[in-house]
């Protein structure tokens, strides 16, 4: 079995350790090697037991999140679903067990839930976690949080921009207004009509500035990296009217008809389930779970509890 470990610590501790200046360094090394023979067999055990765990839980709450959100009742998207306290609530319902901070669980989810669990057969996965396992479901919240988050703001510009491109080319013009002038101006830039630009017909350019305004009217007043990252949802309802567009392309396509462009890609707007083995993070908090030593608290005792877990001297 083989895993890569990866330890961070702050980087006050890591000066206090190592001085300064320090340089941080990564190893990979097959899972039997970088583990100490007296913790080998535990470690395994536990460690396929809770991914298998993570895994069956976690792929059915993106099932039923992606589902919630699309539902047609929903007017907008909660904000919370990039959240990482929502997940856990979400991963709780799944794993039939009592929500602990209901605050954060929007008013009609658990009824959405129930409506769920009762027309899908085996969404609630009945097995129930080891005590030390829910340390890892807790970070694993984490990353699900920051990658329903990254999934919006890492797609943003591509996505915008492919769209601007295909609807200016099937007008016969040239792509750089999709960077210069539209894509400004859809996202609250400075646009400016490109100088190189060729002439166009007024009809022409009513269609293209059409084409921004309709965009605009689905986003907040300017586009930023920080906008996008701290209201995702805000900027989901592009996509949506993209989406559209690109369904009745697609709708109206039939099989021998001459085209200028192929037809654009459909894309999805929240991460795809998985049912593939998850890692799992083993941090700070977590590696007390692997051997039998109560949680240490303090950089110098957890790096003990490192060392006597983990050698990187092979």
């Amino acid at each position: 079995m083989n895993a890569l470990i990866i330890y961070h610590q702050s980087p006050r501790c890591l000066q206090n350790n190592l001085g300064f200046p320090y340089k941080d360094l990564k190893r990979e090394l097959p899972f039997d090697i970088a583990v100490n023979n007296e913790y080998k067999e535990l470690p395994i055990n536990k460690i396929i037991i809770t991914s298998n765990d993570l895994r069956n839980i976690i792929f059915r709450a993106m099932m039923f999140i992606n589902s919630y959100c699309l539902a047609f009742s929903r007017d907008s998207i909660p904000n919370s679903i990039y959240k990482q306290a929502f997940w856990y609530s979400v991963c709780q319902l799944v794993n039939r067990v009592k929500v602990t901070k209901s605050a954060n669980v929007p008013p009609d989810l658990v009824q959405s839930w129930d409506t769920h669990r009762a027309s899908i057969t085996n969404s609630v996965y009945n097995q129930s976690l080891q005590s030390e396992s829910r340390q890892f479901l807790s970070e694993a919240c984490t990353e699900l949080a920051t990658c329903y988050t990254n999934y919006i703001v890492e797609n943003f510009e591509k996505r915008l921009l492919s769209y601007l491109r295909y609807t200016l080319q099937n007008l016969l013009v040239v792509k750089f207004f999709s960077e210069e002038y539209c894509y400004q101006f859809v996202c609250g830039g400075d646009p400016s009509w490109p100088s190189r630009a060729p002439s166009l017909e007024e009809l022409q350019k009513s269609s293209i500035i059409n084409t921004c305004r309709l965009l605009k009217s689905h986003l907040p007043d300017k586009v930023t990296l920080a906008a996008l990252s701290a209201h995702p949802e805000k900027h989901i309802s592009v996509f949506l009217q993209i989406l559209s567009e690109y369904e009745l392309e697609h709708t109206s396509h039939n099989p021998f008809d001459a085209r200028w462009l192929p037809l654009p890609r459909l894309f999805g707007l929240f991460s795809k389930p998985s049912f593939h083995f998850r890692s799992i993070t083993i941090s700070a908090n977590s590696r007390y779970c692997f051997v039998s030593r109560p949680l240490s608290r303090g950089c110098n005792n957890q790096l003990l509890l490192f060392k006597s877990l983990i050698t990187l001297l092979n």
